[in-house]
């Protein structure tokens, strides 16, 4: 037996078990990526702040903080696939509801970790205890470039812009990681190169914030519309006076 997913006209289709399902993914794929997303996040998330903490590294503390943007932009993506109705425009407005959200979140991630680098730079901390760093860095690079590529591949065949971005911030947080190890490495070959630590993470913030701006400028986020929908419907009643009467009914999607 075949489970049943509901595709985005509202009809049931059989969804394959196993490795074919991801061959032409769903909404189910989409929630299920989301759920790994978040239970892998939440521990490297917690992991790194505990080693930001006795290592101060900055790109660690980037880091930690890229995945609790993470975290939440998985949530607005398994709320774009939630109950899917068959109702496409509803699910269009999700979407653009949820990649402005994912937004945001980009731009208040940049915010926080340009200001903190640069406060690192300023008081010329250093890092302490590499090895720490390292250990942490090297399995969640590698976790969060794979979460970051099947999220990626699920959007392309789902045409997603949502979850794509999602699957970029997984990337950039893969990437955060590799780049402790590389500037670990550089700085203990280096000395005088202690800053690279905290300009790498300068660098990604500024590419984080770049995807940001570029989501909320392609979405009207800023109309009313966006936000809310309106309903046109008008009913006809036939009595003794027939008359008419039309009523606007506001929903939120």
């Amino acid at each position: 037996m075949f489970p049943l997913e509901t595709d985005f006209e509202g009809i049931e289709t059989k969804v394959p078990c196993g490795c074919l399902r991801w061959a032409n993914p769903s909404p189910a794929e989409a929630r299920l990526i989301s759920w790994i997303s978040i239970g892998f996040t939440v521990l490297f998330s917690v992991l790194d702040f505990v080693i930001q903490y006795y290592t101060e590294s900055v790109t660690t503390l980037a880091n930690s903080l890229d995945g609790l943007t993470d975290i939440v932009t998985s949530f607005l993506i398994i709320w774009r696939f939630w109950g899917n109705n068959g109702d496409e425009r509803i699910m269009e407005q999700r979407e653009g509801r949820a990649e402005v959200g994912i937004g945001f979140c980009f731009i208040v991630l940049m915010v926080i970790i340009s200001v903190t680098a640069s406060k690192h730079i300023e008081d010329k901390d250093k890092v302490v205890h590499d090895e720490l760093v390292i250990i942490a860095a090297f399995p969640s690079a590698i976790v969060l470039l794979i979460l970051g590529g099947i999220k990626i591949y699920i959007s392309d065949k789902m045409h997603c812009r949502a979850l794509k971005n999602d699957g970029m911030s997984s990337i950039a947080g893969g990437i955060l990681s590799l780049s402790i190890v590389i500037d670990i490495l550089v700085m203990k070959a280096f000395p005088k190169f202690w800053y690279i630590d905290a300009i790498f993470a300068i660098i990604m913030a500024i590419f984080i914030g770049f995807l940001g701006l570029k989501v909320l400028i392609i979405n009207p986020w800023w109309r009313r519309s966006f936000w809310v929908s309106t309903h046109g419907s008008v009913v006809i009643e036939h009595s003794f006076g027939a008359h008419d009467t039309s009523k606007d009914q506001l929903t939120f999607a």
